[in-house]
């Protein structure tokens, strides 16, 4: 079940230089600082208000940043920070980062809800596959 209230987490916290973030962990984080946004890692809304993506929440909370020079730099940056985003994924198809950007701009899932129904449930199969 995903969480619909975002301000009762303790995943908004900072996290402390040298700790190792999980990709849900950032979605989550960065999805506490802004409304949510659809087609683009960042835009604005009409009271000229920065909303994100899921993608765009992860780089917000990973790299503490909106700026962002093309989305491809962006992809790369996130892709290096967290290589599960380049995962083929069987069953549903495409990488993790194409699914994430299915489920956010088109099944307009909320980014809480990707993070810990789909990023999470893959990072602990990860991390149990490698244990």
């Amino acid at each position: 079940m995903w969480l619909d209230n975002r301000k009762s987490t303790n995943y908004t916290n900072k996290k402390k230089e040298g700790d190792s973030m999980k990709l849900w962990q950032a979605i989550l984080i960065g999805s506490d600082r802004r409304e949510q946004a659809f087609g683009n890692f960042f835009e604005n809304n009409d009271q000229g208000q920065c909303k994100s993506c899921a993608l765009g929440a992860a780089y917000e909370a990973t790299f503490d940043s909106t700026d962002i020079i093309s989305s491809g730099t962006a992809d790369m940056k996130l892709c290096l920070k967290y290589p599960i985003l380049n995962k083929e994924l069987d069953i549903k198809g495409g990488t993790v980062m194409i699914n994430i950007v299915h489920l956010n701009d088109h099944m307009k899932w909320t980014r809480e809800r990707i993070a810990l129904e789909f990023v999470k449930p893959l990072e602990d199969k990860e991390e149990f596959d490698e244990g």
